[in-house]
């Protein structure tokens, strides 16, 4: 056994020993957090997009609508004069007494709408 102990003396050995293991830990670690970061960046925007069709629903309940939507099928929202109206007929296929049409959309499975 040899008569130098790395650990008692203050040797030069156990210093490298330990900045490997800082350089590797902050490796590691910037590693981690930046896959945290990517996962919190992804959960923000569906956050933001969850909130933008929560939003396009509660503007599509006040709208003028005379039948009752069925989920997945393509409607049209028009606004005029601040008024609303849930369509089937596309901009292209009439001259809407609605005005501009302002959306194509769709009720999603857990009734928020989005637009297409």
């Amino acid at each position: 056994m040899s008569g130098k102990n790395i650990v008692w003396r203050g040797s030069t050995e156990l210093e490298v020993v330990k900045q490997n293991s800082l350089t590797a830990m902050r490796h590691y670690a910037d590693e981690q957090i930046k896959k945290l970061k990517e996962h919190a960046n992804l959960l923000v925007k569906q956050a933001q997009e969850l909130d933008e069709r929560v939003k396009l629903a509660e503007k599509i309940a006040m709208a003028k609508c005379g039948f009752i939507p069925v989920h997945l099928k393509e409607y049209y929202l028009y606004e005029k004069k601040g008024k609303l109206a849930l369509t089937l007929i596309g901009p292209d296929e009439w001259d809407s007494p609605y005005g501009k049409c302002i959306a194509k959309v769709r009720q999603l499975g857990d009734s928020t709408w989005e637009k297409l």
